[in-house]
């Protein structure tokens, strides 16, 4: 398999006794477990899954896997990532980007001064915060609409004044 693959969830635990498992699910859209996904699980090959059912429960989802049929087997799932393809992804409306083309982009303020490189991003409490990163620090960016120019290449920031430099850490190397 040679495409891109994007993670869209984990499997945390076993839940019942009849194989489903609870799942942390990245992705806004439940749907994608219809498609082609790939587990992969701790210390074993990766391998092609095939959902057979899910639902919502507790802020992520239940799922039953082709195959599953204990909680014996649900357990050899804990901490699996879940994976599909990424021509599975729905193109996205004008200004929108996926987190994943996001990452290692240059970002720069609106008069051109460097503000590192998108390192990764973090989800404290449901607010989505970027971590910058330059040689010597990390800034850890709230990213709202209203500090967001453009998601081009480079990303463009218009923070208000000050915010940078007050979320800004050195990184210990």
């Amino acid at each position: 398999m040679s495409e891109k693959l994007i993670c869209v969830g984990a499997i945390t635990r076993p839940h019942g006794v009849r194989g489903e498992v609870c799942v942390e699910w990245y992705a806004e859209d439940p749907s994608f477990l219809d498609g082609a996904l790939y587990a992969e699980i701790p210390g074993r090959a990766a391998c092609r899954m095939k959902a057979l059912r899910y639902r919502a429960h507790k802020g992520g989802l239940l799922v039953f896997f082709d195959g599953i049929a204990t909680r014996d087997d649900a357990e050899s799932l804990r901490g699996a990532t879940l994976w599909i393809e990424r021509s599975a992804l729905p193109p996205l409306p004008e200004g929108e980007a996926y987190v994943e083309d996001l990452l290692g982009r240059s970002v720069v303020l609106t008069d051109g001064t460097p503000a590192g490189i998108l390192h990764h991003i973090e989800m404290p409490a449901g607010q989505m915060v970027w971590a910058l990163h330059t040689d010597e620090y990390e800034t850890l960016f709230p990213a709202r609409k209203e500090f967001i120019v453009s998601l081009g290449d480079p990303i463009i920031l218009d923070p208000p004044e000050g915010l940078l430099e007050v979320c800004k850490t050195p990184l210990r190397h």
